[in-house]
């Protein structure tokens, strides 16, 4: 009816235009031919009985409003009650069991966030008709904290997610073209925004399994930042696997998980002085190389001695 409304107020400023031009025409006693004299009233009759028609809607309009807000704020209700489960749910079952796949239930929580998007569309659809009938709007304030309940859980497994998939990548990559610094630097992230969901969320158990495995992980970190060091050669490794007690072959792959399952959480301390004397060996490698290349290119110049003349001396070594 408001569209309509609108519509006839345009249509009325046109049919106003059209009897000024006629009137001038009438003034200037301009002759004007009798098929346009028909429809000018023909005009006049559809305006009247179109503006009836507008009135009786109107009418129909105020007598069905109590009825149509009634229907509207149950359906108002209606949506809320839908809400309130959705949010009930997400504080059960699965979403809250640490034991379960974390693909599982983001593939639930996906359903979970396509029903969201249904009942924010009604909820807009409420907010138009309740401005078409006057009526003071509604907030929906269940809509957005249920949105806000369901963003928090997703983000929580989302991440979780991916940090089992990442841990499970680094365990299972051939150790020595793994990137160990990335590696560190993603760990101390993750450690980072786990430590903010135990704040916000301290009684949640899957953020208490999230945070004691991303601490578990971090507690290898100096053990899997010395095995790290790319100063480490094959020497250093078989230092390393005889301690572990393990057999080292050299050029051969192995993997982090492979070096934990050894044990080499418990030698951290050995493994750490070997990873500091593998540097200190490439530190001095780098020295007698840069003294090697400096030397290349000097010119020495050689004398007779002079007591014995098939020896030969440096000379000219003042500097």
């Amino acid at each position: 009816v408001n569209a309509v409304r609108d519509e006839t107020r345009s249509m009325e400023e046109r049919a106003a235009q059209v009897n000024e031009m006629y009137e001038l025409l009438e003034n200037y006693e301009v002759k004007i031919p009798s098929q346009d004299a028909v429809k000018k009233d023909n005009l006049k009759e559809t305006r009247e009985a179109f503006a009836a028609k507008v009135l009786e809607a109107e009418g129909q309009l105020e007598q069905r409003m109590p009825s149509m807000a009634g229907t509207l704020e149950k359906s108002i209700s209606n949506l809320n009650e839908d809400l309130m489960s959705i949010l009930t749910s997400l504080h059960t079952g699965d979403y809250v069991n640490p034991e379960c796949d974390p693909k599982t239930v983001l593939d639930k929580l996906h359903g979970v966030s396509e029903t969201l998007s249904a009942l924010g569309e009604k909820a807009e659809m409420y907010k138009q008709m309740q401005e078409t009938f006057h009526m003071q709007a509604y907030e929906f304030t269940q809509l957005r904290d249920t949105i806000t309940q369901y963003e928090a859980k997703r983000e929580l497994w989302e991440k979780l997610d991916a940090f089992n998939e990442a841990q499970f990548a680094w365990k299972t990559a051939d150790f020595k073209m793994l990137d160990v610094e990335e590696v560190v630097k993603q760990v101390h992230v993750y450690h980072k925004e786990v430590h903010k969901m135990s704040k916000r969320r301290g009684g949640d158990a899957v953020v208490a399994l999230f945070k004691e495995t991303v601490e578990d992980f971090k507690a290898a970190v100096p053990v899997i930042t010395d095995l790290g060091n790319t100063s480490m050669q094959d020497r250093h490794w078989r230092k390393v696997f005889d301690r572990l007690e393990q057999p080292f072959f050299p050029g051969s792959s192995f993997t982090l998980e492979t070096l934990l399952s050894y044990g080499a959480l418990r030698h951290a301390e050995y493994i750490n002085e070997v990873s500091g004397m593998a540097s200190g060996e490439y530190g001095l490698e780098q020295l007698l190389d840069k003294i090697r290349r400096s030397w290349s290119d000097m010119s020495f110049v050689t004398i007779n001695n002079r007591e014995q003349a098939d020896v030969w001396i440096l000379g000219g070594v003042e500097d």
